[in-house]
Order: structure tokens, then sequence, then C-alpha cells
């Protein structure tokens, strides 16, 4: 054997040796985890629990009832109206695997709008949108909707927004905020297509949704330009702190962006869900839980949607401060995607070269099961590949 060959075959038997210890680090080998395991609720000591799941009293207006869809997805139903951000139900992101237990489709209920912060596949996530089919509104950074095929919006109607602009719903003001992320479909560099957060108000209460940001973001501006009384905000995928730290926050920093923008509450979400960098995603939620007690922050989990719980009833068997209900076995109905965010150095370099399609693995290819009377997403050709 020549040397030329010789260095082939060990570079050839490193790649796979690497491939084989990614397998069930990017969870390939695991099935879904019960909520508790797989956010890290289970390592929260007691006391640095929340002691309540109300977002705030209600002598101070009509509270919003919000039930978590894993990873940047909450249902918010407020005054009437149903509000979905960045859902994404599937069973991967681009080559990461769903720990957390499935949300079914269907739990979702009736949808007025859709809050898109911005393209990267965990936050567009294009079958998730065709199984939940909402019936209103899909708001979107401009320009973004070139990743959004009419197939997905279906018969809801696009909103291109930019920082400032405003649509209702209801008796709801949705405005996009700025975020200090980038906006691109397929890699995590700087991008022409913007990023967005987005304010709700119904003129009494306002919430804060920050999308993916990070620190360097104005939200001093957002503070005292809308005044919000709850924050949603991302405590994953925030390892390595150099080039990721540009992009997300930390579960500490998250705190700290809470003191900045002077809220009362804060809704942690964006972990626990897919493994998009090098932190585990299930070390966010007790790293936020602990430094929320240093800093004397009150917080808030919401349930995660189960069956039990229904989309328009609370759980009963869930008690206060309780983020979630074990959920029923799953029925099958979520999907394995090609479809995820890239984030972390080098583990997201190697998925930015699989992320433009979904991949052809081995494993059958579930798609979500569609709504009545609605086809749900793309049939499948001989490659493994989402035809168009």
């Amino acid at each position: 054997m020549t040397r030329s060959r010789r260095i082939a075959l060990v570079v050839a038997l490193a790649a796979l040796a690497a491939v084989a210890a990614a397998v069930p680090w990017l969870g390939w080998t695991s099935r879904h985890q019960p909520w508790k395991v797989a956010t890290g609720w289970d390592r929260i000591p007691a006391e640095e629990r929340p002691a309540s799941d109300e977002l705030w009293d209600a002598a101070l207006g009509e509270r919003p009832r919000l039930r978590w869809l894993g990873h940047a997805g909450i249902r918010i139903e407020w005054h009437g109206s149903v509000l979905v951000t960045d859902p994404n139900l599937n069973d991967r992101c681009t080559v990461a695997a769903r720990l957390l237990e499935r949300v079914e489709p269907e739990l979702v209920g009736r949808v007025d709008a859709v809050l898109v912060s911005h393209a990267h596949y965990d936050h567009l996530d294009l079958d998730s949108l065709r199984a939940i089919a909402p019936a209103g509104a899909i708001a979107i950074p401009k320009g973004a909707k070139l990743f959004l095929p009419d197939s997905a919006a279906g018969d809801a109607k696009v909103i291109e927004l930019t920082s400032g602009e405003s649509f209702r719903t209801g008796a709801l003001t949705v405005t996009a905020v700025p975020a200090a992320h980038n906006g691109n479909r397929f890699h995590p560099l700087a991008s022409r297509i913007g990023a967005l957060g987005y304010v709700i108000s119904d003129g009494t209460n306002t919430i804060y949704v920050a999308g993916d940001t990070a620190a360097r973001n104005d939200f001093e501006g957002i503070r005292d330009r809308y005044h919000p009384r709850v924050a949603i905000l991302p405590i994953g995928a925030f390892l390595p702190k150099f080039p990721v730290g540009r992009f997300h926050l930390s579960p500490e920093q998250a705190v700290a962006v809470a003191k900045r923008l002077g809220v009362a509450t804060v809704v942690p979400y964006h972990f626990g869900t897919f493994r998009l960098s090098t932190d585990d995603p299930e070390i966010a939620l007790p790293r936020f839980a602990a430094e929320a007690r240093r800093e004397k922050l009150r917080w808030v989990m919401p349930q995660l949607l189960t069956r039990g719980d229904g989309a328009q009833t609370p759980n009963a068997s869930c008690g206060a401060g309780t983020p979630a209900c074990a959920s029923p076995k799953a029925t099958g109905s979520c999907a394995k995607s090609g479809e995820g965010n890239v984030g972390g150095a080098f583990v997201s370099s190697v998925r930015l070269l699989v992320a433009s399609r979904p991949l052809p693995l081995a494993n059958p290819m579930r798609r979500f099961a569609p709504r009545a009377g609605r086809s749900a997403c793309a049939t499948l050709n001989s490659a493994g590949a989402a035809s168009s």
C-alpha cells in the first residue's frame, strides 16, 4: 500500500470513528425523553422552582394562557386569540434528533397568527406550519418569505415585517422589534435578511418574545418604548462562547437581560429539545433557575402542551409551578425532518453541509399527520428527500 493510500485510509477511519461517536451524542440512538429529563427540571432544587404558573396578578388585567411546544415554540392564548411562536414539532433538526417528548400537531388547535422570528431551520420549520395550518397570519422578517413556500403558508396571510412595524389580531397588537441574530436560512454568518423579536400587547399589558438574540441587542430601547411586563427569553444553545455567544444568550445572560428590560417575570425557552451546539440541552434550565434565584428574578415555566391538557382547557393534574405533565405515549404523527437550526463551531459547520435538504437517512421517514381535509407535507421521493 502506498503512503498516500495509507493516509487516505487513516483519514477515512478517523471520519468513521467521528461519525460513530456523534450518532449517540446527536440523539439518534435515544428515545424521546420525558420533559423532566430532557429539560433538566428534575435537577432543579425545590426552592429554585417557580411557586406559581401565572404571569401576573389577575387585578392587573386578563392573563394569557401559555403552553410550551418545545424549543422556541410557545402557544399564547389571550383575549380569545391564539398566537404561536416559532413552532417546531419535528423529530429532527438537520442531523440532531428531538430529545423532548413529542407534542402532537392536532393539540395546538386553532391558530390565529404564527410569529416567526427568523429563517433558521429550528425556527421556521415548514412541516410544522403545514401540520398546524394557521388560519390567520404568518408574521415573518422582511425578505424571509423567500424561504416560505405557498405549500407551507397555506391559506394564511404572510405578513413581512421590519422592526417597528405592527399588525393586529383580535384585541392584540403585535409589533416587530430588533433581535441581535442573523436571518440566513443556510448558514450562521451575517445576512441581509434580518431576525426579529415581537412584542404583544392588549393595550394594558405587554409580552416581549425575544426570538433568538444576543446580549448586544438594544433591550433598553425595547424597555423604554414598549414597557413589557413579561419577557420570553432564549436560554439554550450557548456554547462555545465564540461564535455562538455572538448570536445567543446563556442562562446567566438571560437573567441579566431581564434586569435590563425591567420585566417582572421571565419565561425561558429555546432549550431542552434539540442538541444545537456543544452545551447539553438539559443544563440550561437548572443554570437559569440558580441564577434567577441569586438575582431574585421571578420566572414561570409553561406546561408542555399534552393530550391530557387539550388546546382550550388547563390540565388539572398539573400543580402550580409544574411546567408539564407526562404526555401519553406518542402516536407517531410527528415526523423526521431534515430541517433545523445551525449553531456552534465545528458541529454547526458539519450540519451546514446537509442543512439545505432533508437527510436521506436509512430510518423510515414518518411525516406529520395532516389536518383533516388538508395535505400536511410534501411527498417523499425515492432518495428520501422531500419533493418540492
